[in-house]
């Protein structure tokens, strides 16, 4: 059984958003986006995050509401009842939809002005939306950057379960290094390592993407395809891949060589090694975002690679979702709560690539690594 966050982590990012509706002057807002039904809710385990379709968050003196198709009511009902939702389920067999169902609470609470997201609604659901609800004399309107803000900063419950799931990666990363030789294929190395990592998951069977396994002159492709080639003697090898505890994602990704290195292998190893380090090093709360990438970029360049960066050094931030904010290039300082990876990369056509990333959390004290995997050059 995966573990939903604590009753009162929940009830602290609903107030949260109520304070946000309150400054935007509307009666409710209404979260189409699953991550962010996962973040109001709790609810992130299964096959999905969040099943069903809507979650409404209304005033202080409004209750909050889950809508769900009646196939997953009794999930729903059974994971958010002791939170004090409400769980509201529509049945498509009869005619009925979720903007029908969304009417119905709007009726019912007597809402005016309804907010939705605009980034996560398309025109064609806004104008049903509208249009469903005109009937009541409700208004809905589209706001931007509500829930996102929010989920930038994690709270205590959700880096633990960030951490777990980087420890899940250390596990797999290592299990996965037996496998390693010549002969044996990109997708074999691929198969393996998202068996280990759904194996030793915790909440949910998802991945937090699809695993890159790339090796060779390939190594030179930031998200290259897993092919069948074979691994040769002398190849550098880049994995990127990430598990899930309770829906929380990691991101990590290692480079190493098949066998013994080369001089050229080595010193572009350590570029980027040397980069990324520094770097992290800078991840300090109220510092500039911009200036940790923009120094890991300054170093690659004085070793003489700076044509070779393809995505820069930075990260992005991670959590529900595998990207999401902050983006670690930007004038806004660091948070205390952010969690970033740091990923600076050199790729070279035709030579192969060397991408070395972690996942950082931003601390009071200074930046936290929870990506325990050795950063040694491996020669296996």
């Amino acid at each position: 059984m995966g573990e939903h966050a604590p009753a009162e982590y929940i009830k602290a990012r609903i107030e949260k958003t109520q304070k946000r509706l309150e400054d935007l002057g509307v009666d409710g807002l209404v979260a189409f986006d699953p991550a962010h039904k996962g973040y109001l809710s709790g609810f992130t385990i299964g096959t999905n995050i969040a099943p069903g379709g809507a979650v409404f968050i209304g005033r202080q003196d409004l209750p909050y509401i889950y809508i769900t198709g009646g196939t997953d009511r009794e999930m729903c009902q059974n994971a958010l009842g002791h939170l004090g939702y409400e769980v509201r389920s529509f049945r498509s067999a009869l005619g009925q939809s979720l903007n029908t169902q969304l009417d119905e609470v709007i009726k019912d609470l007597g809402v005016k002005r309804l907010a939705v997201e605009s980034d996560y609604i398309s025109v064609a659901k806004l104008e049903d939306l509208q249009e469903k609800t005109g009937p009541s004399g409700a208004s809905v309107i589209t706001v931007n950057d509500v829930v996102n803000p929010l989920r930038e900063v994690k709270d205590d419950w959700e880096i633990r379960q960030i951490e777990q799931a980087n420890e899940v990666n250390r596990i797999a990363f290592e299990q996965l290094l037996e496998k390693v030789r010549p002969g044996v294929t990109e997708w074999e190395l691929a198969a393996e390592l998202e068996n280990q990592l759904r194996r030793h998951g915790h909440g949910s069977s998802r991945l937090a993407f699809q695993s890159i396994v790339v090796s060779g002159p390939r190594s030179s492709l930031p998200h290259g395809e897993v092919t069948r080639r074979e691994l040769q003697a002398g190849d550098l090898v880049t994995i990127d891949f990430g598990a899930t505890w309770n829906g929380y994602c990691c991101d990590v990704t290692r480079t190493f060589c098949v066998g013994k290195a080369d001089e050229k292998q080595r010193e572009v190893y350590s570029a980027v090694l040397d980069a990324q380090i520094e770097a992290i090093e800078r991840m300090q709360a109220k510092r500039r975002r911009q200036d940790c990438a923009d120094h890991a970029m300054e170093l690659i360049r004085q070793r003489g690679f700076g044509d070779y960066m393809a995505h820069g050094a930075g990260g992005h931030g991670i959590g529900l979702e595998v990207h999401e904010g902050p983006a670690s290039r930007g004038d806004e300082p660091w948070e205390v709560g952010n969690v970033m990876t740091m990923e600076p990369g050199i790729y070279i056509p035709g030579w192969g690539g060397v991408r070395i990333e972690d996942n950082v959390v931003i601390a009071q004290d200074g930046p936290r690594n929870i990506t325990h995997i050795a950063k040694d050059f491996l020669e296996i």
